[in-house]
């Protein structure tokens, strides 16, 4: 396909000292070979139906692709008890491990780290709650014997 670019009617040339700076260049694209099937493929991301939610018959490559994604997410999901974003994390530290040259084993192995944050951070959030569990059972205790020593009789009571 060869395309070419017009300015004003002319062919661009190297000297921009032609050109006006008051005026915007008039850029028209021409284009020979199929300019009928291009037409064609780009009407499809440019239609809008009239109805909001109107999803096509035909299922685009994107789509197909997205629910193999969806699919093969779900699968794994099942396998592994984790969540999907989870999984996500995981593929993308492994995929960045592999571009910085390491082989399969060692990229999947440091991918494993996405699942050690969510590991601690679950612990920090165990012993968060178990201390304040035991702070609020050591202020009732308190609460309670504060309350019977200033009660009445309490010096026969034996507290």
């Amino acid at each position: 396909m060869f395309l070419s670019l017009k300015l004003n009617g002319r062919r661009k040339s190297k000297k921009r000292s032609r050109l006006n700076t008051n005026q915007t260049p008039n850029i028209t694209v021409i284009a020979s070979g199929r300019r009928k099937e291009r037409e064609k493929a780009m009407r499809t991301w440019h239609y809008k139906h009239k109805q909001k939610n109107f999803k096509p018959k035909v299922e685009t490559e994107c789509l197909l692709i997205e629910s193999v994604l969806l699919e093969i997410l779900k699968l794994i999901k099942e396998e592994e008890g984790k969540s999907r974003a989870v999984i996500i994390e995981r593929m993308i530290i492994y995929l960045l491990e592999k571009d910085r040259g390491n082989t399969n084993e060692t990229a999947w192995d440091k991918s494993k780290r996405s699942y050690r944050r969510t590991l601690k951070n679950y612990e920090k959030e165990t012993k968060a709650k178990r201390k304040h569990l035991q702070k609020a059972k050591k202020d009732a205790e308190k609460k309670k014997l504060y309350i019977c020593k200033n009660s009445p009789f309490s010096y026969f009571r034996g507290y």
